[in-house]
């Protein structure tokens, strides 16, 4: 969309089966058209409309019976490849919401800054801590990953990777994202996710980290709880929207 020589947005748009999380216990999804991103300027809702709109008669006509904006999968620059909308993009979240659109899912989007200053907890466990370190890419520190068993048994599992993976600033480099994280259901409730979670990030300090970031469901009210108490504090939700056509 443009208005002379003046740049007002664009529209990124794709068909195909979608089977993801937004559509998930739908076991026929069928064709499914989806706006991986939509942009305009604020104070241009004719420009967005106009996209929306232009966006629409062309899924239509290539056959999709319903729209995904903003799956799940976004853009590798965009927060660690997922692609919600923003809901401090309040206009473009509104443009969606009156044309028809509806949630399909949410997530939530956390952030330590200078972690590496604060006084970790020692993550004292009886049982066998394994920690790796995986090869860096470019400027971007290693990934972290830790393993914890006890007496044979598979415990959990908690990842740390470089922002600057998906980001080159320095403060991409200088942060660890958690996740993913995963403790087996013969064990949770015990306090295995902060000892995952503390060994992961004491290793990062060492390795250069400072910060970390992480995300989790809306829906996920024990993930929020679990991170927020450790330091964490929420930076941005986001959302992504569905259209039955």
């Amino acid at each position: 969309a443009a208005d002379g020589n003046a740049f007002l947005g664009f529209v990124h748009v794709a068909t195909g089966r979608f089977p993801g999380p937004e559509l998930y216990g739908d076991q026929e999804p069928g064709v499914t058209g989806v706006i991986r991103c939509l942009t305009y300027q604020p104070g241009r809702r004719d420009a967005g409309q106009a996209l929306l709109d232009a966006a629409r008669r062309h899924l239509a006509e290539q056959g999709a019976g319903r729209i995904l904006a903003f799956p799940n999968n976004g853009y590798v620059f965009q927060r660690f490849a997922y692609g919600e909308l923003p809901d401090l993009c309040a206009h473009t979240a509104a443009l969606f919401l009156i044309n028809g659109f509806r949630v399909a899912r949410g997530e939530v989007f956390m952030r330590w800054r200078d972690y590496g200053s604060a006084c970790l907890p020692e993550a004292a466990s009886t049982a066998d801590i394994s920690v790796q370190h995986r090869d860096k890419a470019g400027r971007a520190l290693p990934s972290v990953v830790v393993t914890a068993k006890l007496d044979g048994h598979l415990v959990g599992v908690c990842e740390g990777h470089s922002f600057g993976l998906w980001g080159d600033s320095d403060v991409s480099h200088e942060t660890v994202v958690l996740g993913p994280m995963d403790v087996e259901d013969d064990f949770q409730g015990r306090g295995w996710g902060k000892v995952l979670s503390y060994t992961m990030l004491a290793e990062a300090r060492t390795l250069g980290y400072r910060h970390c970031a992480t995300s989790t469901q809306q829906d996920n009210h024990r993930a929020q709880l679990f991170y927020t108490n450790m330091g964490f504090e929420v930076t941005d939700v986001a959302h992504s929207y569905l259209l039955d056509l």
